[in-house]
């Protein structure tokens, strides 16, 4: 079964906030979870979970930018515990979640997006 994977991007995109898990995404698109994590990967020649950190992340840096929200509450929105959330962010970004808001916090328009090149 073939799926529309702009689809799947742009619902995950949308709905990052509600999806804490494949099978939240699978559910939301009617599919099974490993339909979806199959097709994914031949489609986009990575894995869901990868596509979906990087959602995450850039969910994280735009409440950093845009509130003062604490890091804490913005990793559990995301569906992260803190731990997990600020080590995902540090090595995305390769700088905490404290030191991004303190660089980017001020100046929306000056905060980088995407992944951190290696």
């Amino acid at each position: 079964m073939a799926i529309n994977i702009v689809i799947v991007k742009k619902q995950i995109e949308v709905n990052i906030l509600k999806l804490y898990t494949l099978g939240d995404v699978a559910a939301l698109l009617s599919i099974s979870p490993e339909t979806l994590k199959k097709e994914f990967l031949r489609e986009e020649g990575v894995g869901i979970s990868v596509f979906l950190a990087e959602v995450r992340v850039q969910t994280m840096k735009e409440r950093l930018i845009t509130t003062r929200e604490k890091c804490l509450g913005i990793c559990l929105d995301v569906g992260l515990r803190e731990d997990a959330g600020s080590r995902l962010f540090k090595r995305e970004t390769g700088m905490t979640m404290g030191e991004f808001r303190k660089r980017y916090g001020k100046c929306a328009e000056s905060a980088p997006s995407g992944r951190r090149q290696r």
